[in-house]
């Protein structure tokens, strides 16, 4: 299953008693497969054709290097994780994710038609793929 989170919103794991120093400069230098595959995206043009939703099929992780490498066997099918609309940012993180190409970093999925959008959110309204709340707003001034 691919994982996928906003800038700066990474789930870490850490035990009770860890030095927390560490855990936060671990967790700075730690490599998600989200910055990996915009890695990918820098340094193999061939990747830059998929969206992070298709990218399993032809890439595979490598969980104790931390990287993607080219699939050498049978395809496999990626899944991003469910998340209700109502989860906002990660909601629309998640659609980006399904329909932007060869994004190699968070302001590429933030762009639209040469626009850099502020949210992803506002990024997933130009595109059309949720609406902006304005006809609610107005209903409830109204």
């Amino acid at each position: 299953m691919l994982q996928y989170h906003l800038p700066g919103l990474r789930n870490i794991l850490f035990r009770d008693g860890d030095n927390l120093d560490n855990v936060l400069d671990m967790a700075r230098h730690r490599i998600s497969m989200l910055t990996a595959w915009f890695q990918v995206n820098v340094d193999d043009p061939e990747a830059k054709q998929y969206t992070y939703a298709e990218f399993l099929m032809y890439y595979v992780w490598n969980q104790s290097s931390k990287k993607w490498t080219r699939r050498q066997q049978r395809a496999c099918i990626g899944r991003l994780p469910f998340l209700n609309p109502n989860s906002g940012g990660r909601y629309c993180l998640r659609m980006l994710l399904t329909i932007v190409r060869g994004a190699t970093c968070y302001d590429d999925l933030r762009t639209f038609h040469g626009t850099l959008f502020p949210t992803v959110r506002e990024a997933c309204c130009a595109r059309g793929l949720v609406s902006d709340n304005s006809e609610w707003d107005g209903a409830l001034t109204e």
